[in-house]
């Protein structure tokens, strides 16, 4: 979610036809991403489980209705208690530990040993762990066997991918027929973040080179440089084109059932203090719950974050 912050412009780079020196180029871009995502997930404290207790944060607070959004919707699916359900990404383990609580027999996985280590400890007690196993593995080579999963969890994740297209394909793959994808991204049209987009298009048609930022292997998901730029170990990071998006995963094999966005932070305000902080926050939720309800065009997808649910066909 810290991509939502501040962006700044940059010019469109296709990775879509790569070959040769450049298809070597790609494969090595891809590891080091790799080890920068690791190394900055085995460093951070904040994520490690520091962001879910400081309420005096407006980022956290917003890390935190992001799982209360995700479990809410989780609530809604028919999913019977004992089902298989996969936690990508699964970091503090927060997510891992509510399943674990709601009776199903869950699996953690990250790419960092760290993270995974918190999630143990979130889980507490080692009588719960007869219902959850942990897995240090990447979410583009699941180590698991084909229609395993009643219900996926991919949450912050596909940020931090350069490409996500094999993510999804695995993410489709580990999932039974008829199973849930439970997704998050950062938004790319959201109403912080629309000027970026338009301003990065408008430089693609005058402009065939680069300036750092590229889009996500399509034009689904662009990079923001900011965020890459002020990342202590130099990942890359993207945000989501959510209509784009979801053509995108109804053409992998999934169909949405329910998708939402929220955040609002209304950063000219909080800067200059026109109006209190606790006056914006309840604006914040207000525009969160009436967007919910109220099905209105674009503005229903215009915050800062998108979550959504998908079923596999």
């Amino acid at each position: 979610m810290q991509a939502s912050y501040q962006i700044m412009t940059g010019k469109s780079y296709d990775q879509t036809s790569v070959g040769g020196i450049e298809e070597e180029e790609s494969v090595m871009d891809v590891v080091e991403q790799k080890q920068r995502v690791r190394k900055f997930f085995d460093s951070s404290d904040f994520w490690q489980g520091k962001v879910y207790r400081d309420p005096a944060d407006r980022f956290a607070r917003a890390v935190v209705r992001r799982k209360l959004y995700a479990l809410e919707m989780i609530r809604t699916l028919p999913i019977y208690r004992g089902a298989r359900v996969l936690d990508v990404g699964s970091g503090s383990g927060v997510y891992a530990a509510e399943l674990v609580k709601n009776g199903f027999m869950t699996f953690a996985m990250d790419i960092s040993e760290a993270s995974l280590k918190c999630s143990r400890d979130e889980i507490g007690p080692a009588r719960n762990y007869d219902r959850v196993k942990f897995l240090c593995a990447d979410v583009e080579s699941l180590p698991v066997k084909n229609e395993t999963f009643d219900l996926v969890l991919c949450i912050g994740v596909l940020g931090y991918l350069l490409k996500y297209q094999s993510a999804i394909t695995e993410l489709h793959r580990v999932l039974k027929p008829r199973g849930y994808l439970l997704v998050n991204v950062e938004n790319l049209l959201s109403l912080s973040s629309i000027d970026y987009f338009y301003r990065k298009r408008l430089g693609s048609l005058v402009s065939s080179g680069t300036n750092g930022a590229r889009d996500n292997g399509s034009s689904t998901a662009m990079e923001s440089p900011w965020v890459r730029d002020h990342s202590p170990t130099g990942y890359r990071y993207y945000l989501y084109h959510p209509w784009k998006f979801e053509r995108d995963m109804h053409q992998k094999g999934f169909r949405l059932i329910d998708g939402m966005t929220f955040g609002y932070p209304f950063r000219l305000l909080r800067k200059w203090k026109f109006v209190s902080e606790t006056t914006l926050d309840r604006v914040e939720l207000l525009l969160e719950k009436v967007f919910r309800v109220v099905r209105v065009p674009y503005f229903s997808y215009s915050g800062e974050t998108y979550t959504a649910v998908f079923q596999k066909n």
